[in-house]
């Protein structure tokens, strides 16, 4: 289909400006009409044209005018020809800009009630001046967010801080927001767009998080060894360019590769400063409350923690007076060993006090461990403790990325590799395949697992972005991050669409999962395992770089009642005698990933320290520097 053929003008004739947002010839959209300020539309990511909110099938109503935080694919330009509106994270900078401009308009149009609604259209607006609107956080700004939350944050929670966050954004952005007294700006300021033009509003257009010129952490280590925190050479070692990764497959012709328009560096972010209550603060665990049922007795619901989801992974944090740049550091809670993260486990997952069993009394849902695989050769083993179809149980075990969804099942998806007690199958992007006999209660599964080494070489891997964000829950701190989600190629791989172009996937040449029952060796049910590095893992703010969670995660899903629990070691019932010690227990993991941490934090506070916009909790500045992205203050989330 052509565009001439289907849109009633020739795109090819139309004359745009700079920023490829109006033509001359005023005719957008499938239906050809022009541009209105009070008509909300898109901006595809691929032909650039604009198309009515309304004009879309169906009609759009999920989104309000002046939307920058989204990605939209007109029918003419996608492969199957059906749009696609995703919406991105509603960071505060958009969404205050959003707003303002939606106000503009209001306070326009309320001014002049009898004005024609054609009067608003890009050809009679072009030099309207939308800067000459001024608007106050409180009587104005907050009202208008309150009233459509639902529209402008639909990812977010509303927090009590909120309308701070809100305030600190005006006063911190003075390229996209304007004061009338710029000698007294401040949050009680009245502000105005700084940019008079409202048809430059389009995808992408408010940089949510970084400005031009941005700092950004340059470098991270490719290879842990705990004597590297002690090494003179470690400031020299991260000063190698970076090169090519070499870890992911050659493309194919005609491969279908978008990952080169995914960022691979992240913004910075500038923390929040201490409160003196934060040094108070005792780190506290979960609470665990006994399951009622008698199915899952010794068993226990967790509660009074964040857990990861929507797009968000969370970790305990705490201040740290040594730290005087980033001021915070991950932190670890008792038991202190390679065990189920219970951040990462699906809510209805029932744990024991060990945090190595977990169960679930109804269907199947996942729970991931706290250590993950990146290279090297690793064994650990899940005992079945109930499981085979006893009782109506089930268990499905193996490995996990961080994509996978944890209210499925081990191997639902492209994202994880699991093996099926029922008949003893393997199964990746649920398609079980004969393997080894079925196995049930009492039976012990080992697990040995390569992956090649990582060499410096392979900078996508090796380069660690560490940036997280602090906040309170509950009354305790926690880092936030985005997590890394599915992308829409991988989960396409589930329902196999003829008219979908070949999808290129990206393997580790060479890794492999070999598989144990009891001791006895059942073979490899798995080979060329699909690569977790960047570009191949994507996180929710649409980036994609290694924050250091990237790779293989122990995981175990339950259904029915079906318990399942680690054996990380270094005690194993039937490790293979066959292995040699190159083969490590995955319980070493543990205190490589705390080192790990370690000397992310150690390197940050050395290379932010150095940078010329480096920011320190002695001299908080009250506006933000350049390139630096202000954090006023912790969120708190009070669920």
């Amino acid at each position: 289909m052509s565009f001439s053929k289907a849109l009633p003008y020739d795109p090819s004739s139309l004359s745009w400006d700079d920023t490829h947002t109006l033509n001359d010839q005023n005719q957008y959209c499938y239906c050809g009409k022009d541009r209105n300020l009070k008509f909300p539309d898109a901006q595809c990511r691929t032909c650039q044209n604009f198309f009515h909110l309304s004009c879309l099938t169906p009609p759009c109503n999920s989104m309000t005018g002046f939307s920058t935080n989204y990605t939209f694919t007109c029918r003419l330009c996608s492969d199957d020809g059906f749009e696609s509106l995703e919406r991105g994270v509603s960071a505060w900078k958009a969404v205050t800009a959003t707003s303002m401009a939606n106000l503009v308009v209001k306070r326009y149009t309320d001014s002049h009630p009898d004005l024609p609604i054609e009067d608003l259209n890009a050809a009679n607006k072009r030099n309207f001046a939308a800067d000459k609107f001024f608007f106050k956080k409180k009587e104005d700004l907050i009202p208008y967010i309150e009233e459509n939350w639902h529209l402008l944050c639909p990812d977010r929670e509303k927090v009590q801080t909120w309308q701070a966050t809100l305030g600190s954004c005006l006063v911190a952005n003075k390229d996209t927001y304007s004061a009338k007294d710029e000698s007294l700006r401040n949050q009680n300021s009245e502000y105005s767009l700084s940019n008079p033009n409202l048809f430059v509003f389009r995808s992408g257009y408010i940089v949510p998080f970084q400005k031009i010129g941005a700092t950004v952490p340059k470098r991270r280590f490719s290879e842990m060894d705990s004597s590297l925190l002690v090494s003179a050479r470690l400031k020299e070692e991260f000063k190698e360019p970076k090169k090519e990764q070499k870890r992911v497959n050659n493309s194919a012709p005609h491969a279908f590769n978008k990952k080169k328009d995914v960022p691979t560096i992240p913004i910075r972010y500038k923390p929040p400063p201490w409160k003196p209550s934060d040094f108070n603060t005792v780190p506290k665990l979960p609470n665990f409350t006994q399951a009622s049922s008698n199915k899952s007795h010794g068993f226990f619901s967790l509660s009074e923690i964040p857990f990861n989801s929507r797009g968000f992974r969370y970790t305990p944090c705490e201040a740290a007076r040594d730290l005087p740049t980033t001021m915070y550091r991950e932190i670890e809670l008792p038991p202190f060993c390679a065990r189920i993260n219970w951040h990462d486990v699906s809510p209805p997952v029932l744990v024991d006090h060990s945090v190595l069993s977990a169960t679930v009394e109804k269907g199947f849902r996942m729970a991931r461990s706290n250590v993950f695989m990146t290279q090297g050769e690793w064994y650990f083993e899940v005992k079945v403790e109930k499981g085979g179809g006893h009782d109506g149980s089930h268990v499905r075990i193996g490995l996990a990325r961080r994509e996978a969804p944890l209210d499925a099942p081990v191997g639902y998806d492209a994202y994880s590799y699991g093996l099926r007690d029922v008949g003893g199958q393997k199964v990746h992007m649920s398609r079980p395949r004969a393997f080894m006999e079925s196995f049930g209660t009492g039976d012990i599964i080992g697990f040995h697992v390569s992956l090649p080494k990582i060499t410096p070489t392979d900078a996508q891997v090796s380069n660690i972005y560490h940036d997280r964000i602090p906040i309170r829950y509950r009354g305790q701190l926690f880092f936030e991050q985005p997590d890394y989600v599915p992308s829409k190629a991988m989960d396409e791989l589930l329902v196999p669409n003829e008219q979908a172009k070949y999808v290129d996937l990206a393997y580790l040449p060479g890794s492999y999962i070999k598989v144990y029952k009891n001791g006895s060796y059942m073979g490899t049910a798995f080979e060329n395992l699909l690569d977790f590095t960047p570009l191949n893992s994507i996180n929710s703010n649409q980036h994609s770089f290694n924050d250091g969670s990237l790779g293989y995660y122990p995981a175990i899903s339950m259904y029915g009642g079906g318990i399942a629990r680690f054996q990380f070691g270094p005690q194993f019932s039937h490790r293979p005698s066959s292995l040699g010690s190159h083969v490590r227990p995955v319980s070493e993991r543990y205190t490589e990933q705390i080192a790990e941490d370690v000397l992310c934090d150690i390197l940050d506070e050395i290379e932010y320290s150095n940078e010329p916009n480096a920011f320190s909790a002695d001299l908080l500045p009250e506006q933000d520097e350049a390139g630096l992205t202000v954090i006023p203050e912790i969120k708190e989330i009070l669920e």
